[in-house]
């Protein structure tokens, strides 16, 4: 009898844990695609200084040095800015101060904004659909539509 209480308490144990392993796991897929998207726009900002370096090789003016940069700056700093530039076109924000001055430039700003709006879509699509899930899911909901 007393194996059997403790059996039952292993089981009670278990369920516990899966509830906090789905919740870790939970966790774990936000901070996984919160890394993703700082590596995308590490990527992003990698290949912007590249084509800075070309286009600098081949014109006298390109986005950074009609803003003054990279001068003096740390690399660091012209890292940041161009952190901040890339967060600006991919959000489709377009404050007006970001502006490509090359055809290089203009294409990179293309397949950045493209790839914003990629990611907007994907992401109100996942909303919407958690939305309806959470609506499926909802016992006042399934009572209100079952009254109608």
């Amino acid at each position: 009898m007393i194996r059997m209480v403790s059996v039952l308490r292993i089981f009670a144990l278990y369920d516990e844990v899966k509830v906090e392993f789905r919740r870790f796991q939970k966790t774990l897929t936000i901070l996984g695609n919160l890394f993703f998207v700082f590596l995308m726009g590490h990527w992003a900002v990698c290949c912007w200084l590249f084509l800075t370096s070309v286009i600098e090789q081949k014109y006298a003016m390109n986005w950074q040095s009609y803003q003054g940069y990279p001068g003096d700056h740390t690399l660091l700093e012209i890292y940041i800015h161009n952190w901040f530039a890339i967060a600006n076109i991919i959000s489709t924000v377009g404050s007006g101060e970001i502006f490509a001055t090359t055809d290089l430039e203009r294409l990179f700003f293309i397949c950045l904004i493209t790839c914003g709006d990629v990611i907007f879509a994907l992401a109100f699509g996942l909303l919407a659909q958690l939305a309806s899930k959470l609506r499926s899911n909802n016992p006042y909901q399934n009572f209100i539509s079952s009254l109608i």
